[in-house]
């Protein structure tokens, strides 16, 4: 049965992680072990798919979850991966399992059981995976495989939130460099329009010429030019 009072504390504080600079890899650790600790699991483990759609290792419970997890990249098999590239939950003995031979030996191996893995999902996009492992039977009320499902959703809205703050991040570098280039450049055209008597237009095409024919950049010749490394 789930512990309705501590779900609610472990959204509360999902929910919180969504609304701060929170650290990524910090946000989905506090999330393994959270989960693993609400319904008394042996571990959990999540894995993300990156830009390119290749599925990493993201985040575990304990060393043993993150080796196990790890595996499946190597293996290009498991049920992490499976979850996600069906789009559907995946329940496996891993006692008796066929389907992911190499990774479920090895599972046994490390002293578990089973394993549940839930796709993560947000507005029906999928970002990763999220794998509940057991030393025994993973058997799960549909209450808490709710729960799960939106536990695993929070964090991928964190991950699908995170992505876009450190690309809005890099288009400010990008905008703020090409306003200081800006900036640069329009100081050479004053410069050299001033030294050789040129309109503005004109002083600006002497530079763009002189950049063309070194094979330079235009930003780089008008920077030497307000330095007074260069006069045209």
């Amino acid at each position: 049965m789930l512990d309705r009072q501590r779900y609610t504390a472990v959204l509360a504080k999902v929910a919180h992680t969504l609304v701060t600079e929170y650290g990524i890899s910090d946000a989905l650790f506090d999330l393994c072990d959270d989960v693993a600790s609400l319904l008394g699991l042996r571990g959990v483990g999540v894995i993300v798919a990156d830009d390119a759609d290749v599925l990493r290792f993201a985040a575990a419970s304990d060393d043993r979850i993150a080796v196990i997890e790890q595996l499946e990249e190597r293996y290009e098999e498991g049920p992490c991966l499976e979850a996600y590239r069906r789009g559907e939950e995946v329940v496996a003995d891993l006692t008796d399992d066929d389907v992911f031979p190499r990774f479920s030996q090895a599972a046994v191996e490390a002293g578990l059981k089973s394993v549940q893995a839930f796709p993560m999902r947000v507005h029906g996009h999928l970002i990763g995976a999220l794998s509940l492992y057991g030393d025994d039977a993973v058997t799960l009320a549909e209450e808490e495989r709710e729960a799960v499902r939106t536990l695993a959703a929070a964090a991928g809205a964190y991950i699908l939130n995170y992505r876009a703050y450190a690309e809005q991040a890099q288009l400010a570098v990008q905008l703020q460099h090409a306003l200081t280039s800006r900036v640069v450049i329009e100081q050479a055209k004053g410069i050299v329009a001033e030294q050789r008597e040129l309109d503005m237009a004109a002083a600006f095409e002497c530079i763009r010429t002189h950049a063309r024919s070194g094979g330079r950049r235009l930003h780089a010749v008008a920077q030497d030019i307000v330095d007074g490394k260069l006069t045209l």
